[in-house]
């Protein structure tokens, strides 16, 4: 892989330099909520966050177990758990997906939870497959969450499993646009799929992605890199096919 795209918190390199940039960089965005199963845990998700940033990635590993153990005691049957940003997004996904079970929501400190133990298992080079289990987690309580696919593509791409990165990039970018999401979470997605689409050898693809990707974040340095790679290689690399 010629690239190692940062999903969102996750480290980046270039093949002949490291770019490494600290997986805990920014605060969480869930907020309190007192209609959400699960909110008395922000400030717990807050302080494990803030011992994994400092590098305390055992104390951070601890306060995120304990709340995904929390989150996993309300997985029974003849119950449905979802975990939104709004309540009006609980509102859309329980009339546009009916079922028979009662639906309850739960805090996106959940997914958060799960998330961020994926990101402390890349952080400790344990398998790979430890972080995809966390960020499948996170899908099956949130899975209308744009972030959780966006890693996930990560991960899946790690794997060299790239049509399943693809198509996890792709279902980031689709829920983002629905949800008219942060420019950034958006670029972010793009800038995932283009990854793919350049180790697929699509190179077309992958430029429409980048160009999408900038136009959400104009100048960031990483994509501009992406595209210079792409005009150095895909001519060298179209030859050496025939």
């Amino acid at each position: 892989m010629h690239f190692r795209i940062a999903a969102a918190l996750l480290c980046a390199c270039v093949s002949g330099h490291a770019a490494a940039q600290s997986v805990w960089t920014t605060q969480y965005e869930a907020k309190p909520s007192s209609e959400a199963i699960g909110s008395q845990y922000l400030a717990d998700l807050d302080e494990a966050g803030t011992a994994a940033r400092q590098g305390d990635l055992v104390k951070g590993r601890q306060g995120f177990e304990r709340i995904a153990g929390y989150c996993r005691g309300f997985a029974r049957p003849g119950l449905r758990i979802v975990a939104t940003q709004t309540v009006a997004q609980y509102d859309a996904f329980v009339e546009q997906h009916p079922s028979e079970d009662p639906t309850e929501r739960i805090d996106m400190a959940c997914p958060e939870a799960f998330k961020s133990l994926a990101f402390i298992d890349i952080e400790e080079k344990r398998p790979l497959g430890e972080a995809l289990a966390h960020l499948e987690e996170a899908i099956a309580i949130a899975p209308e969450w744009p972030e959780a696919y966006t890693e996930r593509g990560f991960v899946l791409g790690m794997l060299g499993r790239l049509p399943d990165a693809l198509g996890s990039y792709q279902r980031a970018i689709d829920l983002s646009e629905a949800q008219d999401a942060p420019p950034s979470m958006k670029a972010i997605a793009y800038r995932g799929r283009g990854w793919v689409q350049v180790e697929q050898k699509d190179w077309d693809g992958a430029r429409r992605s980048y160009h999408r990707s900038l136009e959400l974040m104009p100048g960031h340095e990483q994509t501009l890199a992406e595209l210079g790679y792409i005009d150095e290689h895909a001519p060298k690399a179209k030859a050496n096919d025939h």
